[in-house]
C-alpha cells in the first residue's frame, strides 16, 4: 500500500490525499447461512461490537455531523482478488474475480467519483470491464450510478469454472 498526502490542507483541517494504492490484495467475502456478510479478517467476531467503554449508547440521538473534509485525488487498487462465497445459497456459491484492477477518480464524501474497473472472471485472462459514476448519499438524496457500463468477453469463459460456481449451467 502506498498514500501520498498534501501538506498544506492540513492546517485548514482538510485530508486530500493525491492518491492511494493498495497492489494485490485478498479479500475473502463470505455470506453465513444466516445471511450475515463476514469479509475474513475485517469483520469482528460476534460479541465485539459494543464500545470499549460498555456503553450501548445514550437515549438522546446524536445530532448529524458534517462530513469530514476527505478527498482522495486517484485511488488505486491493482492486481487484486475477491472471493465471493455464499453458504445460504444451495448449493453453495463460490466466485473469484482475478486480476482485479480499480481505480477511482476524485473520491470524496460529498461529490461524485469515476471508477473503471478490470477483472478475469470465469476465464484465463482478464474478460470484464466495468466503469462509471457514483455519487454519494448527500443531504438526504440516495446514492446514484451513472454512466455505467459492463463490458465482458464471452468467449473467453472457462465452461468449467462457470459450471463449477453454477451446477445448473450444466443441465443448460
Amino acid at each position: 500500500a502506498s498514500v501520498v498526502v498534501k501538506v498544506l490542507p492540513l492546517l485548514r483541517g482538510e485530508l486530500q490525499l493525491s492518491s492511494v494504492a493498495l497492489i494485490g490484495p485478498r479479500v475473502h467475502v463470505v455470506r453465513t447461512p444466516a445471511g450475515a456478510i463476514d469479509v475474513r479478517g475485517i469483520t469482528p467476531p460476534l460479541g465485539k461490537t459494543s464500545s470499549p467503554s460498555g456503553d450501548t449508547g445514550s437515549a438522546a440521538s446524536p445530532e448529524p455531523s458534517r462530513p469530514a473534509a476527505v478527498s482522495i485525488r486517484l485511488f488505486e487498487l491493482k492486481d487484486g482478488r475477491v472471493r465471493f462465497t455464499d453458504l445460504s445459497a444451495q448449493p453453495p456459491l463460490d466466485l473469484e474475480l482475478r486480476d482485479l484492477n480499480l481505480e477511482v477518480a476524485n473520491v470524496s464524501l460529498t461529490h461524485p467519483a469515476d471508477f473503471e474497473c478490470r477483472f478475469t472472471l470465469f476465464s484465463g485472462q482478464p474478460n470484464v470491464r466495468v466503469e462509471g459514476r457514483v455519487t454519494p448519499p448527500v443531504d438526504g438524496k440516495p446514492p446514484l450510478l451513472e454512466k455505467f457500463r459492463l463490458e465482458m468477453d464471452l468467449a473467453r469463459l472457462h465452461m468449467e469454472e462457470l459450471t463449477r460456481a453454477f451446477p445448473a449451467v450444466k443441465e443448460m
